[in-house]
């Protein structure tokens, strides 16, 4: 059993990550390759999910390393030719939940101060787990937010 603080941390992840997947399944067909913010839909739904390794991951150099998209296009900065479907997307957000649980299972509160590799070698600076899983958390949260005002701009219901 995880301690009663990495429980907390673990419950807010699902709770804004189960509004994410709720979310993404209620976006309508019409509006999945639509650009908004700059960039589509599904890109903002796929770079969120993706997110997840960079933060679960904690060796210098090992997330990012098995996917098809670019550094660019993974961060916002170009489009990929090819988009994804609502199913890729969805199993893509399977396997990152799967990645994060693995990166809480059986941390405690004393493992947060530990530095984590992985996002220190990318900000050149001391990281923590405890940046990272809360990095998972705020990110989820962000872009939960930026979609719902996507959605409620064009008079669906938001998620909250």
């Amino acid at each position: 059993m995880t301690d009663a603080v990495i429980q907390c941390f673990r419950a807010d992840f699902d709770r804004f990550y189960d509004m994410m997947e709720k979310q993404l399944a209620s976006v309508p067909e019409d509006l999945w390759l639509e650009t908004a913010g700059g960039f589509p839909v599904w890109q903002q739904y796929m770079h969120t999910f993706a997110s997840i390794e960079f933060y679960a991951i904690r060796e210098e150099g090992k997330a990012w390393k098995d996917i098809p998209w670019t550094g660019e296009e993974l961060m916002l900065c170009s489009v990929p030719a090819t988009p994804m479907t609502k199913a890729e997307v969805l199993a893509l957000a399977t396997r990152m939940r799967e990645l994060a649980y693995a990166f809480m299972d059986g941390m405690t509160a004393a493992d947060l101060t530990r530095p984590h590799p992985g996002m220190m070698g990318h900000f050149k600076r001391l990281m923590t787990d405890q940046n990272a899983l809360l990095a998972m958390i705020r990110h989820t949260c962000y872009h939960l937010g930026a979609i719902d005002a996507v959605l409620r701009q064009r008079g669906l219901p938001g998620s909250y």
